[in-house]
C-alpha cells in the first residue's frame, strides 16, 4: 500500500519483487501523505482532502467507505477504530471510524503554536513530531480527551517520529536523527 501524493492509494503485489504488479489504485481529492493499516481498513492522511477510510477486504478492488474533513491531514495512526491524525496546526484529531461510513470526532489535543506533522500510538500514548516543538507526549487513555504529559525541545524541525522501547527516535530536519529517551528527558508538564 503505497501513499502517492496526488494520486492517491496504490496497492502494489510484492509477493515477486523481481516483477511488482499493480492491483488497484484509488485518486483522491487531496494529497495523499501516509497510510495507517488495520484490519480489513486503510486509513489515508489526505493532506487537504481529510481522512480517507477505505475498505482494503479484496487488494484488488479497494473501496473508498468513508471520510472525515481536516484541513491539513498529514500522518495517521490507527488503535482499534479509532485514528489519530497528526493535523497541523490542528494539533491531534481523534476520530471514532467504529462506522466508516460515519467518522466522527472522540477529541482534540492542539497548542496555540502546533504543527503535529506525524503521530506514533504505543499503549496509551501518541507521541507527536511537532515542529519547531520538537517531541510532545500525550495521554490518550480517555480518547475524547487526550492530555499533554511531557515534552521535548528537539533542536531542529520534528517531522516524523516512531518508538521502540523508552526511546523516541524523531526525524528532526537539517538537524538529523535525534534519539530520546523518553523516561529521563521529557519536561512533564503541570496541567
Amino acid at each position: 500500500y503505497v501513499a502517492d501524493g496526488i494520486d492517491g492509494l496504490r496497492v502494489l503485489d510484492v509477493s515477486d519483487p523481481a516483477a511488482i504488479t499493480e492491483l488497484d489504485s484509488t485518486i483522491t481529492l487531496g494529497d495523499t501523505r501516509h497510510i495507517a493499516l488495520n484490519g480489513t481498513s486503510a486509513y489515508l492522511a489526505d493532506g487537504a482532502g481529510g481522512v480517507r477510510v477505505l475498505d482494503i477486504t479484496n487488494p484488488a478492488s479497494v473501496v473508498d467507505t468513508g471520510a472525515f474533513g481536516v484541513v491539513d491531514a498529514r500522518h495517521v495512526a490507527a488503535d482499534g477504530t479509532n485514528i489519530f491524525v497528526a493535523a497541523g496546526a490542528q494539533g491531534i484529531l481523534v476520530l471514532d471510524a467504529s462506522d466508516p461510513n460515519l467518522i466522527v470526532l472522540r477529541g482534540s489535543s492542539a497548542e496555540s503554536d502546533s504543527d503535529a506533522n506525524a503521530v506514533t500510538i504505543v499503549g496509551t500514548t501518541a507521541y507527536v513530531a511537532d515542529g519547531i516543538d520538537g517531541l510532545d507526549i500525550i495521554d490518550i487513555s480517555d480518547p475524547s480527551n487526550p492530555t499533554l504529559t511531557g515534552t521535548y525541545n528537539t533542536s531542529g524541525w520534528a517531522v516524523g517520529v516512531d518508538v521502540s522501547g523508552n526511546y523516541a527516535y524523531i526525524a528532526d530536519g537539517g538537524n538529523g536523527l535525534q534519539i530520546i529517551d523518553v523516561n529521563t528527558n521529557c519536561t512533564l508538564n503541570n496541567l
